[in-house]
């Protein structure tokens, strides 16, 4: 599993993304192996490592083109996890209330405070009646939730 916490603090200490191969003086042709942001903030530098091994120079290539990548994947990846704990919990939500049910308890039947299954709900309904509307409530909550996470990452 990743850190996310992690993944965020780079962000924010590391180079600013996005990224990109650097481009080679005026002309403004990509390097082979190097990577910078936007702002032309050099990131590192693939190239000038020859092993004697075919295929040295193209995986240099493959490898600034991947590391130019990183901003872009850690961004998913944190997007990714936002709507996946927002699916948790929707699912723990449903789980709650199909196995548990769900009622807001807002006029308790005893007069020491004890929870009662006699009492009421703002719906009027008792703890033992169980409530369609506090359920429905407590899921539309928690749909909220996993909406608004899964529109934030479009």
């Amino acid at each position: 599993m990743m850190d996310i916490e992690q993944i965020k603090a780079d962000m924010a200490a590391g180079t600013p993304g996005p990224w990109r191969r650097t481009l080679s003086g005026k002309s403004k042709v990509p390097s082979e192996f190097g990577v910078e942001n936007v702002k032309r903030r050099g990131v590192c530098s693939t190239g000038g490592y020859e092993d004697g091994r075919d295929g040295t120079y193209e995986e240099n290539k493959a490898n600034a083109r991947r590391i130019a990548r990183v901003p872009d994947l850690e961004a998913r990846i944190i997007a990714d996890s936002a709507v996946r704990a927002a699916a948790d919990a929707l699912a723990e939500a449903v789980r709650k209330v199909i196995e548990e049910g769900v009622q807001d308890r807002v006029t308790p039947w005893r007069k020491d405070g004890v929870i009662s299954k006699m009492d009421k709900c703002g719906h009027g309904m008792t703890i033992s009646e169980g409530c369609e509307a506090c359920s429905d409530e407590y899921l539309d909550a928690a749909l909220s939730v996993y909406r608004a996470a899964t529109e934030a990452e479009t």
